[in-house]
């Protein structure tokens, strides 16, 4: 398999949730392109959360707001130039700052429940 060629990849089959979060926590790029466009995907939302620089195309974005998080490319030379880019750049604490505060309103589950408690029960 082409990871294998290079020690800067790997690749796991069925991975436990342990590891496979030990890897997103460790992994400097996450190349996580979707082939349709059906919003929001936990990968990339896990990969935002979790991981550093998060690359994707178009598909991966649509019909969210996620798109200033993460990097995307429209063609797969794009990607490969991002990737390109990426793999020496730091990820920095501003950069984690910056997703919480954007990322928190829109996904923090207790406060997604606390509206809904509110709508069911007519309380804002």
């Amino acid at each position: 398999a082409k990871s294998h060629e290079s020690h800067y990849t790997c690749l796991v089959a069925n991975p436990s949730d342990k590891d496979l979060q030990d890897m997103i926590g460790k992994a400097h790029v996450h190349i996580l392109p979707l082939g349709v466009s059906t919003g929001t995907s936990a990968k990339i939302l896990n990969a935002l959360y979790n991981g550093r620089h998060v690359v994707t195309n178009e598909a991966g974005v649509w019909g969210t707001d996620l798109a200033p998080a993460v990097h995307v490319g429209k063609t797969a030379q794009a990607l490969q130039a991002i990737v390109t880019q990426l793999y020496h750049l730091p990820f920095t604490e501003e950069e984690i700052a910056l997703r919480q505060k954007m990322l928190s309103p829109l996904y923090d589950n207790a406060a997604n429940a606390r509206k809904q408690v509110g709508w069911i029960w007519g309380k804002s």
